[in-house]
């Protein structure tokens, strides 16, 4: 799934994904909260996410 460049920099600088090849062009969610069968990734919710959890 294509993310915009700010939240996908936003999503890597938290840790929420971890990269899949060397060459970072596959990144794998490694934040299974950010993502439901329902909704989908919701990326938006990262920024908060550090204070709520």
């Amino acid at each position: 799934m294509q993310v915009p460049p700010p939240d996908r920099a936003r999503l890597i600088r938290n840790g929420d994904v971890a990269f899949a090849d060397p060459a970072q062009q596959f990144a794998v969610l490694r934040a299974e909260d950010l993502y439901s069968v329902e909704e989908g990734l919701v990326w938006e919710d990262d920024e908060t996410r550090s204070w709520i959890v």
